[in-house]
């Protein structure tokens, strides 16, 4: 009978290769002409030896970042920003229950990455989402940072729409910084960015720290 095993590089003391059951629910098979490129699997009969047994065994790894919350008083007014301000699209939007909404939004050059717009409440804890809420209401939360091209031009752009301009686009060492707030209340960063060395970091902000934070101008 044929069955699906993986090849393991554990060598048993005949010099042989062990194989053992998997799964199928473990494995991820992509479909073509080329073999998956990070779980080495085969199919065949359990008495032969795989095509390709002496290729190494590569574990799954992590491809990238695909979900970040944002905390927000109000979903529906905040989706509207993200989309009808930012130029972000829809990605999901379901009523679970009574208490819980799974909405989510992201660029349209980053389709991997979704931004999950949230209010404070179940299923997290009463304490934590009273925590969530006094942070909102102080003004002082952060949101995501954005990359854009020109961030003078962007942030009038913003600035005509009626957003919320906490900090002017200044000059950094890694490019052109400038800071807005979501229709929460929320901190974005807008960096217009080039390349930057940490002396030329470290030149600039020298003892003082603070020269990076937009609170004396809030």
């Amino acid at each position: 009978a044929r069955q699906l095993v993986r090849h393991d590089t554990t060598q048993t003391t005949t010099g042989q290769a062990h194989l053992r059951n998997v799964d199928r629910r473990d494995c991820r098979i992509r479909i073509g002409r080329h073999r998956p490129a990070r779980t080495h699997i085969a199919t065949f009969a359990s008495e032969e030896k795989p095509p390709d047994a002496d290729l190494p065994m590569v574990d799954p790894v992590i491809n990238n970042i695909s979900l970040t919350t944002v905390w927000v008083k109000d979903i529906e007014s905040s989706k509207a920003f993200y989309i009808d301000v930012l130029g972000f699209e829809e990605r999901d939007d379901v009523q679970l229950g009574d208490d819980f909404r799974w909405c989510t939004v992201g660029h349209p050059s980053q389709p991997e990455l979704h931004v999950h717009l949230t209010t404070p409440g179940p299923p997290q804890s009463p304490e934590f989402s009273a925590s969530i809420e006094r942070a909102l209401d102080e003004g002082g939360t952060f949101a995501i940072g954005l990359d854009v091209d020109d961030c003078t031009a962007t942030v009038a752009d913003l600035e005509a729409k009626g957003v919320v301009v906490i900090q002017q686009p200044e000059e950094r060492p890694y490019g052109v910084e400038a800071l807005i707030r979501d229709n929460t209340g929320n901190w974005l960063v807008l960096v217009e960015q080039r390349e930057w060395t940490p002396e030329q970091m470290s030149d600039f902000v020298g003892d003082d720290p603070s020269v990076l934070s937009p609170m004396a101008t809030d």
